[in-house]
């Protein structure tokens, strides 16, 4: 194909090359998810039926004592499957394999001089690169959601998904913002590190403390949380992400650190067994700051829209290094 006809048509034969170079990064993105697929597909066979088994799908409310206990049983059935929640650690190893060498390879290898002298200027080069593989990725990673969502959906009933570390990591459009943003943030570090190994390694890294942190710091405050008495009998089903909890005591004023050790001191030292019913008899409630369940998608709709926007400058970083960059 001439000059002329690649100008022409920007961005023709650019997407074949791009899955060319990186079709085996593409091809373990699939492998990984589609094996942790087939995990959840079998595995997710198994919870349903257990849960419609114990007769969950008939209990509006746990606060019944049959339902809490079938809930329980469920629980001691499915532990350990539930520990697959860990998925959600797979967005930076995604920045890792796939954001880290697209730019670090190209510049330690040189071979970025034959690309940019064959008709196709660096700005279309990088572009298309970033648009397709991030597509790649955003879709994969929606479509992968989709699926843990319904192998969850029998944890979501009984206990809710806002909780760190449960189904909030994975579900909803969180799991696919973080992806995309951790191999922007990999091709930036490629594109200044120009080092394929230390460009991976730092990945890793920084995108893992990014994401650490916004669950830490950000999300809590994303909306501004509610603050309530728990009700006198105790909550039969915990649904809420809990912030901060504390004793509010008989008189009507919250407990210090140091009154509510003594108060648990106290309990350990006669040696009560119900700690919840002898606070209760004793005028003592419980206050917590949470996230309700019920905000799920307005954290999920901030977070993932804050984590594209940041995106989208990892990626104008990137394109703006690689046009000051001399051949």
């Amino acid at each position: 194909m001439t000059e002329q006809a690649m100008r022409a048509l920007p961005f023709l034969g650019m997407p074949w090359v791009t899955w060319r170079q990186h079709r085996l990064a593409l091809a373990g993105l699939v492998g990984v998810l589609g094996g942790l697929s087939l995990v959840l597909l079998v595995s997710g066979l198994r919870i349903h039926h257990a849960y419609r088994g114990f007769g969950l799908d008939h209990c509006p409310d746990l606060s019944v004592p049959a339902c809490a206990g079938a809930a329980d049983d469920f629980y001691s059935e499915t532990r350990d499957w539930e520990n697959l929640t860990a998925i959600g650690l797979l967005p930076p190893l995604i920045g890792m394999f796939v954001g880290g060498p697209l730019l670090a390879r190209e510049l330690e290898t040189g071979t970025f001089r034959f690309a940019w002298t064959q008709g196709v200027d660096r700005t279309r080069w990088l572009v298309t690169k970033l648009a397709l593989l991030g597509l790649a990725i955003a879709a994969a990673a929606l479509a992968f959601s989709a699926l843990f969502a319904w192998w969850h959906a029998p944890f979501t009933r009984i206990g809710g998904r806002i909780d760190p570390g449960a189904a909030y990591e994975v579900e909803g459009v969180v799991f696919a913002a973080r992806s995309v943003f951790a191999f922007a943030l990999g091709t930036l570090i490629g594109a200044v590190l120009r080092r394929t190994v230390a460009a991976m390694a730092a990945t890793g890294v920084a995108s893992f403390a990014v994401l650490t942190s916004i669950i830490m710091f950000l999300r809590p405050h994303l909306v501004p949380p509610v603050t309530g008495v728990v009700p006198g009998n105790g909550r039969a089903q915990h649904t809420e992400w809990v912030l901060r909890w504390g004793l509010v005591g008989p008189g009507g004023h919250r407990l210090s650190a140091a009154e509510q050790e003594g108060v648990f001191r106290h309990l350990a030292a006669v040696g009560q067994n119900e700690p919840l019913r002898w606070l209760l008899q004793h005028g003592y409630t419980q206050w917590e700051t949470y996230q309700p369940d019920g905000r799920f998608w307005a954290l999920q709709s901030i977070e993932a829209g804050t984590l594209c926007l940041l995106a989208l400058a990892l990626a104008a970083a990137s394109l703006y290094l690689i046009r000051r960059r001399t051949v």
